[in-house]
């Protein structure tokens, strides 16, 4: 996991706007326990493209463990809102179960 996140640094040294390399330094700091920056690799993708799916499943979920349910909230309806069902029924179902736990805030 090491090497890989020293991977995607460098490729994001040489090009700081590829969304596939923030996504996977994003899985690497999660997966090393690190979330504020795996949150934060997120975020880069999704500014670069809001309807990133892999980055905003990503950073929804991550979000949760991290305690930031004010990341996760809107997040999580966001991909909900773009993930077409039949593709993504795992994923779907995931997010609107992690929602329904939120309880009511996730309503708003």
């Amino acid at each position: 996991i090491l090497e890989a996140r020293e991977s995607f640094r460098k490729a994001l040294a040489i090009n700081p706007k590829l969304p596939g390399s923030l996504n996977g330094l994003g899985a690497a700091e999660a997966t090393l326990g690190n979330l504020n920056e795996a949150l934060d690799a997120w975020k880069d993708a999704i500014a670069i493209n809001p309807n990133d799916l892999e980055a905003l499943y990503n950073l929804g979920t991550v979000a949760v463990r991290a305690g930031r349910t004010d990341i996760a909230l809107g997040t999580l309806k966001r991909y909900l809102s773009l993930a077409p069902p039949a593709r993504f029924a795992r994923e779907r179902a995931e997010c609107e179960a992690i929602l329904r736990s939120l309880g009511p805030q996730s309503a708003k």
